[in-house]
């Protein structure tokens, strides 16, 4: 299954489709505030003590935009810390999307973060709408889409931007997901026949050989997700009939293989994931539902190319894996 992303709240908050933007317009919207603006600097975490004003680089010529939606999570702030702490080697800013955002979230991100690009909508516009506004601010020549209950880990963004920039023919670089204890989240994710997916690798130990492997996969999870913004661009981002969220990811990362280009996972770029941090199960088991039909019925004519099988199996998942990978049929 895909990699949960901020969704709409069913109640208190409101949820809105986006609204097309006129086109050939660049720069920051009106709703835009320039790094340091907005609330002064201390205002706390509603789950944990203030630690301090987090600084983010805010280079000229990014080489890369981050961009993270916040929605209602509490860890948006340890997300953008550990970004901070990490650092890279190359060049990069930060977007932050307050995408109907509670108040206490827009104080916590307006008051404790400096240099960021902030995007302000006051309605959520679903995991979609909300990565096209924080890409339409975005600078960089390669978006990376990463979510708020995130840690990344030193390293992380090198490594994905050594792996496309090293190589014109890839498209898309997801990062190796890994739970709080450790163990892999998600190595690449493989698509079956009947539209349900499976994250590779679950459960298993951080240092499993076969998952320390560059591979190319059927797609990588957006939550953590560089996109070459060339191949962003003649795809046109994510498709918003996954409104409010889920199968966007799956779909993106099909289409720019269907444009010629290639999905890789890198192992060394290695980034924790709060998975659901801010979803009701409930509610994400019957979004997800709807959105594997909506995506089933737009690639009805795909997936007969890809393996059948039980996505619980792990026969099943090792034969996707290997079909994705171009090493058997």
């Amino acid at each position: 299954m895909p990699s949960p992303a901020p969704l709409g709240s069913v109640a208190g908050h409101r949820i809105e489709r986006p609204v097309a933007e006129e086109p050939g317009r660049d720069g920051p919207t009106a709703e835009e505030r320039q790094p340091g603006s907005g609330h002064p600097p201390g205002a706390g975490s509603p789950a944990a003590p203030d630690r301090g004003v987090v600084t983010l680089p805010a280079p000229r010529d990014p080489a890369a935009s981050v961009v993270m939606l916040a929605w209602r999570s509490p860890l948006v702030v340890a997300s953008l810390r550990a970004v901070a702490a990490a650092g890279a080697g190359h060049p990069f800013e930060v977007v932050v999307v307050l995408n109907g955002a509670a108040p206490e979230i827009i104080d916590l991100v307006t008051g404790s973060v400096v240099g960021a690009r902030i995007v302000s909508s006051p309605v959520n516009l679903g995991f979609s709408g909300g990565c096209y506004r924080g890409a339409r601010a975005a600078r960089g020549g390669h978006l990376v889409f990463l979510n708020d209950d995130t840690e990344v880990q030193a390293g992380w963004l090198d490594a994905l931007l050594d792996t496309v920039e090293g190589d014109g023919s890839i498209g898309a670089v997801g990062s190796r997901l890994l739970f709080d204890d450790g163990t892999i989240q998600e190595a690449g994710a493989v698509l079956l026949r009947d539209a349900s997916t499976m994250t590779v690798g679950r459960g298993e130990p951080d240092v499993a050989g076969t998952y320390l492997e560059r591979r190319d996969v059927d797609y990588c999870s957006a939550a953590a997700l560089l996109v070459r913004r060339s191949a962003w661009e003649a795809v046109g981002g994510f498709d918003d009939r996954y409104f409010p969220a889920y199968y966007e990811d799956v779909d993106l990362c099909l289409s720019i293989r269907e444009a010629g280009l290639r999905v890789v996972y890198e192992p060394r770029s290695r980034v924790v994931h709060h998975e659901s941090a801010t979803l009701d199960s409930a509610y994400k088991t019957f979004v997800h539902g709807r959105m594997r039909d909506r995506f089933r019925e737009k690639w009805a004519g795909h997936l007969g190319l890809y393996v059948e099988g039980d996505p619980w199996s792990p026969a099943t998942v090792e034969r996707a894996v290997r079909r994705a990978a171009g090493t058997t049929g």
